[in-house]
């Protein structure tokens, strides 16, 4: 019987999350003071911090992203794109801002703050696309443009409030860069 009323204990220590539903316990939920008897999770607090933080940089974008749901398992995703020449490789990417943080038998990995990319030199690699938010569009078209040969899109102000470019490397990757419009 005592395990019973531990149990019951347990069970009325949890509250729901008001973001992703999940049960927690009480001591692990924030209440959210404009909103009485409603609490939400450590994760998710998180997640809406850094969703204020992308929508001051990005402006309407940011108002726009689709509402997060915490799914366990699943941290974060990294593009693997193809290269034939894992140095060309590293010049081009350097030049828009990420720098080698690790190198193997034909792989590179490039990180600029938290993106991360990853180039393979294996025929099972095909060409692939990505999207890079970056903080001046127009800075790293220049310096893309005077490192190494490729494809470059015209600069253009989209309806969504982006100005953007995109970009063929040699090995074929296509990449979309923008930023907010000032």
């Amino acid at each position: 019987m005592s395990d019973d009323r531990s149990t019951a204990s347990a069970q009325a220590d949890q509250v729901r999350c008001g973001c992703c539903g999940q049960a927690r316990a009480r001591r692990r939920l924030a209440g959210l003071g404009d909103t009485p008897g409603t609490f939400i999770c450590t994760r998710c607090a998180l997640w809406a911090a850094g969703q204020i933080a992308r929508s001051s940089r990005l402006g309407q974008l940011g108002r726009r992203l689709p509402h997060h749901r915490p799914r366990p398992g699943v941290l974060t995703a990294v593009p693997v794109l193809a290269t034939t020449d894992l140095d060309r490789t590293a010049e081009l990417y350097g030049a828009a801002g990420f720098e080698v943080t690790g190198r193997h038998d034909g792989y590179l990995v490039m990180h600029a703050g938290p993106v991360e990319l990853h180039f393979a030199q294996d025929p099972e690699t095909t060409p692939g696309a990505c999207y890079l938010h970056v903080t001046d569009v127009a800075t790293v078209r220049e310096r893309l443009e005077a490192t190494v040969a490729g494809s470059t899109g015209p600069l253009g102000d989209t309806d969504y409030g982006l100005r953007e470019f995109w970009f063929t490397d040699p090995d074929g990757n296509r990449v979309r860069f923008g930023s907010p419009i000032s």
